[in-house]
């Protein structure tokens, strides 16, 4: 894979690999005048992922982001409602294509015969636009063509999210694609400007769905047996649409900031893409962290489960209706704390937890009264 040092020295792609825009500003400056075409890439790793195979390529063009003469209330009710990728689509008239490249019976046997049965992927059946099965010697004609159909305006931007990949390709498949941009965009980079680069950004999927999309929309499931679940590179060049569109609304960026944050003060990292653990390097500290987490989950559970019987006991032993009252707040605060931090339970569920535990002391410090 070509490295961000290389592209800003090679010829062919230091022009574009310069006119780099990594601020939420600099995205709004370039929607006046710049349409937007979204990349996405999706790959097959032989023996390792520097040993990879292209598989597929999506591409989405967008005439313009957010209107800035759409009156406030649009916007609002835009906002407000619950965003679906389909309503997306068909609002903004995006233009979608996605190139299934033909890999070879050779390459497809060194597959099978290096990771067994699996061989290609299946992929998601594509949602929106056009899909087409091509020969990698037509890969470039066929993006051009793309292209030209599509842009009819002076500036075009390529965006995209974690684009190293998509950088490989562009520099080494299709390099005559290179020359129909003004500038490009890593959605990442706008994320980490909005968050003043708070913890580690969230991938994607995750990103979409902090800002309301539900995960169903964005990783549908098997209709039919015959259905795949590998990543749709068409379809997540859209989504990829949806999400530069989502950074530029104000309460989006407010969720990303307040999750950010949160995420901070919890120290919550979790394996699923999008998320990450904190860099541990170390074996042996990645170990040690690891027993830490377990250990004091274990803790917190154990707390949390006596801690009603423990509540109970304690109100038992006093006579004042006030300490009572005062214990109780005190260990419902509790309470509801060792679940929001230690538990992976939702809003409602803490909520409900937390009321449940609350009606059963007040019941008994009731109870204890009319005795």
């Amino acid at each position: 894979m070509a490295t961000y040092k290389q592209l800003q020295r090679d010829p062919a792609s230091r022009d574009l690999f310069n006119k780099r825009i990594t601020t939420i500003q600099g995205l709004r400056n370039a929607l006046e005048d710049s349409a937007f075409l979204a990349i996405d890439t999706e790959h097959v790793a032989i023996t390792s992922e520097k040993d990879r195979i292209l598989h597929q390529v999506g591409l989405a063009y967008l005439q313009t982001l957010i209107q800035q003469d759409s009156p406030q209330s649009d916007i609002t009710s835009l906002s407000t409602s619950q965003p679906y990728l389909q309503k997306f689509y068909i609002k903004n008239q995006i233009q979608a294509l996605t190139l299934n490249l033909n890999i070879s019976k050779e390459k497809q046997d060194d597959l099978i015969r290096l990771k067994g049965s699996r061989g290609l992927p299946t992929r998601r059946t594509h949602r929106f636009g056009i899909e087409q099965q091509i020969d990698f010697e037509n890969l470039e004609a066929a993006i051009v063509d793309f292209i030209h159909s599509c842009s009819n305006k002076t500036n075009l931007v390529m965006i995209g999210f974690e684009m190293a990949a998509e950088w490989t390709y562009l520099s080494r498949n299709f390099p005559q694609a290179i020359a129909f941009f003004s500038a490009w965009v890593d959605l990442r980079d706008i994320a980490k400007d909005v968050t003043s680069s708070v913890g580690v950004i969230p991938g994607l999927v995750s990103l979409l769905k902090i800002f309301g999309y539900h995960w169903k929309d964005i990783q549908p499931g098997k209709e039919k047996p015959s259905d795949g679940i590998a990543d749709n590179a068409g379809d997540d060049a859209v989504a990829t649409c949806a999400l530069a569109n989502a950074l530029l609304l104000s309460e989006n960026q407010e969720k990303l900031r307040f999750r950010q944050e949160c995420g901070q003060i919890a120290c919550i990292f979790t394996r699923k893409k999008g998320y990450r653990f904190s860099e541990i390097r170390d074996p042996f500290t990645a170990t040690i962290h690891s027993r830490l987490t377990k250990a004091s989950n274990l803790i917190a559970i154990i707390v949390s489960s006596t801690l009603p019987v423990l509540t109970i006991f304690v109100l038992n032993t006093l006579k004042s209706t006030t300490i009572r009252l005062g214990l109780t707040v005190l260990f419902t605060a509790l309470f509801s704390i060792l679940l929001a931090f230690f538990s992976l339970a939702k809003r409602a569920e803490i909520f409900a937890a937390t009321a449940t535990f609350a009606a059963v002391e007040v019941v008994f410090i009731g109870s204890a009264l009319s005795s």
